[in-house]
């Protein structure tokens, strides 16, 4: 009856006990190391030999001694994802990943993949940071989800991976592109346009005593008369953009060029620090500091079309006031 209670306990702890590995693969050394392997012991049974059978022992013993290591230098670790909080589609960012040591023994020869990218760390003693760069084609929540973390350690035998699960995550920003905003039923362009230094300005007629400098010769000349190029600043500003998204004003690609606009006005107008209103048919704020604008943001990252009816506000701008240069 002892007998049968101890077997069972021992059953339950083995099947309790984790594998601690998701994958194992055997590397060429290894293959070449288990051949050599069995011609030893081979060798040690036909021949008798003792020195062939310590040299066998000793062999056979240095998988062991591989197995106990690998173990322990994929134990007690785990993996933080930094991520910056402004990433937009199409531009190069970088994600870091930082590799957490919880032990005081050091880790080594381990390679975390994640989103296809491989991070390699050749020595970890508390926390080591690698970053890697990243393009995105498509706006959205992404959550980070399974990590893999494999390694060679200690011979090079076996390259043992596991997974981490990371319940971090970020958003993917609409791509920005260069816009200019017009007036309906307006030949003025009085609106932000960028110049060739990266800046923007409002455009207003010329009028004596301003600096001629001002004086944009492109824009007059398309226009017809003389126009100046005037700093933007929020005093005095009443900016309101229309957001909408319902499926009765676009179909799918069309309503992604929309985002891209309105996300592009966005990034605009709070990059030269213009306070300006956000109506949509979620959230409806006064952009005026950074937290105000990442939530815009991330909205625009997630938004789909949905069944609603249209906002109607003709004192706003909306995405038919927005042409993409």
């Amino acid at each position: 009856m002892k007998r049968s209670l101890k077997m069972k306990s021992l059953k339950t702890l083995f099947l309790k006990r984790k594998f601690p590995y998701s994958k194992i693969r055997i590397t060429r050394q290894g293959i070449l190391y288990i051949l050599v392997l069995i011609i030893i012991g081979f060798a040690a049974f036909n021949s008798g030999n003792n020195m062939i059978y310590l040299i066998f022992a000793i062999a056979l013993s240095l998988m062991g001694v591989s197995s106990y290591l690998a173990v322990r230098n994929l134990s007690h670790i785990d993996i933080k994802i930094e991520s910056p909080q402004e990433i937009y589609v199409g531009k190069e960012t970088f994600l870091s990943v930082i590799l957490l040591n919880k032990e005081d023994r050091k880790k080594f020869v381990i390679d975390v993949e994640l989103m296809g990218k491989n991070f390699h760390f050749d020595v970890v003693e508390k926390n080591e940071k690698k970053s890697n760069s990243f393009t995105f084609n498509k706006r959205g929540k992404f959550e980070i989800g399974k990590i893999k973390v494999r390694s060679s350690y200690p011979f090079g035998f076996f390259i043992r991976e596991k997974e981490i699960t990371s319940n971090e995550v970020f958003f993917v920003f609409p791509e920005i592109r260069d816009i200019l905003i017009s007036q309906k039923n307006s030949i003025q362009l009085n609106a932000l346009r960028q110049e060739n230094d990266g800046d923007f300005y409002s455009v207003d007629d010329y009028k004596e005593g301003i600096d001629a400098r001002r004086i944009s010769w492109k824009i007059s000349a398309k226009l017809g008369e003389e126009k100046v190029i005037m700093f933007a600043n929020s005093e005095g500003s009443n900016y309101t953009i229309v957001f909408n998204n319902s499926k009765k004003l676009f179909t799918e690609e069309g309503f992604e060029i929309v985002v891209v606009k309105i996300a592009s006005l966005v990034y605009k107008l709070f990059h030269i620090r213009l306070n300006f209103d956000f109506i949509s048919p979620k959230i409806n704020l006064k952009c005026t500091n950074f937290e105000d604008y990442l939530r815009i943001m991330q909205y625009l990252s997630e938004v789909t079309r949905e069944d609603n009816e249209p906002i109607r506000n003709t004192k706003g701008i909306t995405y038919e006031n927005i042409e993409l240069i």
